[in-house]
């Protein structure tokens, strides 16, 4: 107890995110998910509501005099199923903007620009993790309003550690090139899917680029097994993945994203769609497009 860390699901949890200053409004439907959030929020002493939709009523809870605080951030942990669009801009207005919003579920239907992380799942999610990653975003929501020049500022990727899975070679100098000339400091490239898997078991990356189609395993069974990984069996989070395919078809789409990709890049990609899928990662937004 008296330790740097709390131990917790096989997680180290840091005490200093127990005072945070944000509550979490968690629009859900899912008795079994709203019963493992809620045991997480209690523990790290997070106030938080659970609604069953979003609506104004469902959300009387919300006061004005917490946004007569300017450091006040509202945070919104949405079921993607549960979205409306109309009804959600009408509470950023109540918030005065100053929101997070994550969103959840496996259907990854939520457009670009909404929510800054998605979570696949949440009833497989490792607690520390969870809330490290709320209060990173919120941190950065609260720097992006205080000094909005710096928004503006060409993102930085110099501390992003990225997996390259390609078959080909020329392919595989390519794309290293490119993550080199964009600022990409650490690029570690596996020839086959199989490679993929134990290199990324092995260290964390913050994102896998993924060829589809390459021997001993193709991209889409390494995605798969990438992320039936146990996370607490290798004390690091499991990587987003974008695929590189020469044809993306609707077909492909659905089969990448129920394997659980974040995104796609067709080939050859350029250095402008590169760094606007890493700038997307490294702010935790989930691109799927």
């Amino acid at each position: 107890e008296n330790g740097e860390f709390i131990r917790l699901d096989n997680t180290l949890c840091y005490p200093e995110i127990q005072s945070m200053n944000f509550a979490v409004d968690l629009v859900c439907s899912n008795e079994s998910t709203i019963k493992k959030v809620s045991d997480i929020f209690r523990y790290f002493e997070i106030e938080f509501y659970v609604h069953s939709s979003l609506s104004i009523e469902s959300f009387s809870s919300m006061s004005e005099e917490k946004f007569k605080n300017p450091k006040y951030t509202a945070v919104f942990l949405i079921d993607e199923d549960l979205l409306d669009m109309e009804m959600y801009n009408r509470l950023q207005s109540i918030c005065h903007g100053r929101t997070v919003t994550f969103t959840f579920g496996r259907k990854f239907a939520v457009g670009r620009g909404v929510s800054q992380r998605h979570f696949r799942s949440l009833e497989q999610i490792i607690p520390a993790a969870f809330i490290l990653a709320i209060d990173e975003d919120v941190k950065k929501a609260s720097l992006l309003k205080k000094e909005p020049s710096e928004s503006n500022a060409a993102p930085r990727f110099d501390q992003l550690r990225v997996l390259v899975a390609e078959d080909n070679l020329v392919n595989q100098k390519v794309i290293t090139r490119m993550l080199s000339r964009i600022g990409v400091a650490t690029v570690r490239v596996a020839g086959n899917g199989k490679e993929a898997v134990e290199a990324e078991a092995e260290e964390p990356f913050d994102v896998v680029f993924m060829d589809r189609e390459m021997p001993l395993m193709d991209g889409l069974e390494a995605c798969k097994l990438i992320q039936l990984r146990d996370e607490s069996s290798t004390g690091h989070p499991r990587a987003p993945i974008v695929f590189l395919t020469a044809h993306v078809t609707g077909e492909m789409k659905k089969e990448c994203l129920d394997a659980g990709a974040v995104d796609f890049l067709s080939k050859p990609c350029n250095m402008k769609e590169v760094t606007k899928c890493l700038a997307g990662i490294n702010s935790g937004i989930c691109l799927i497009g």
